[in-house]
């Protein structure tokens, strides 16, 4: 099997696809024309891309079978065309999934805090009462800090490989990206860490303005019942959380 890598590709999966038998061509370089050109000069009954585009013209101009985007989603891909052309496409999104989890558990603490969503809780999950309810922010820094933790773990994802470059008087032509890459994953990991936490306040913070409210407004609630009778909602910081 010939397989054409079109973009910028780790070593260790070149080696990986050339010890399982492919016959593997690799032309970090090619675009638009100059992928048609190789795709039939080459004959390939695969093609590995990043974020190059591949359109109906590349798929016309040899014998492909499949398409790998070496990442998540598709969109730099014309699926529709590959599909009526009988072109299985696919794609690697596991490599971007604990970030997704941070990017997932973002969105859903924007509905929690936000009145538009959170039917009928408060602004921020703010538990403050009284003359200074109308100046107390709630979770709004936290959920300020959880965005940004998350567009940093997403920026994280990027291929180490992209940055390689020659070495040792160019007589290597790649220099080893496996320390960086593990790096950048340590600390995608600690960012979702993070995340988890911030969102694990909310949680419970919710739950308990939930509680209060049904409280008031029907004398008890039996899935609020099963919390402790010590948790409810914050109104000023009693803890501090250490996060980096």
């Amino acid at each position: 099997m010939k397989v054409l890598v079109a973009d910028k590709f780790e070593r260790s999966g070149i080696d990986g696809l050339t010890a399982a038998g492919c016959d593997v061509v690799y032309e970090p370089d090619l675009k638009e024309d100059a992928l048609a050109q190789a795709i039939a000069s080459t004959g390939a009954d695969v093609l590995v891309v990043r974020g190059t585009k591949v359109d109906a013209r590349m798929l016309d101009a040899g014998r492909l079978s499949l398409i790998v985007r070496a990442g998540a989603g598709y969109n730099t891909i014309d699926v529709a065309a590959a599909s009526v052309r009988g072109i299985y496409v696919s794609n690697c999104p596991g490599r971007n999934a604990v970030a997704n989890v941070a990017d997932l558990l973002d969105r859903q603490l924007a509905l929690l805090v936000d009145t538009r969503y959170n039917h009928g809780l408060p602004s921020n999950l703010s538990g403050a009462t009284g003359p200074r309810a109308a100046i107390n922010h709630g979770l709004k820094a936290l959920q300020i800090s959880v965005s940004a933790w998350t567009a940093e773990a997403l920026k994280q994802t990027m291929p180490a490989s992209v940055f390689s470059r020659s070495t040792e008087c160019h007589n290597q032509d790649k220099v080893s990206m496996g320390t960086i890459a593990a790096r950048d994953c340590l600390r995608v990991l600690e960012l979702t860490e993070q995340v988890c936490a911030a969102m694990l306040i909310a949680a419970r913070q919710g739950l308990a303005l939930r509680w209060a409210q049904e409280k008031r407004s029907a004398g008890n609630c039996s899935a609020m019942a099963a919390l402790h009778p010590s948790v409810r909602p914050w109104t000023v910081r009693r803890a501090r959380c250490r996060f980096v």
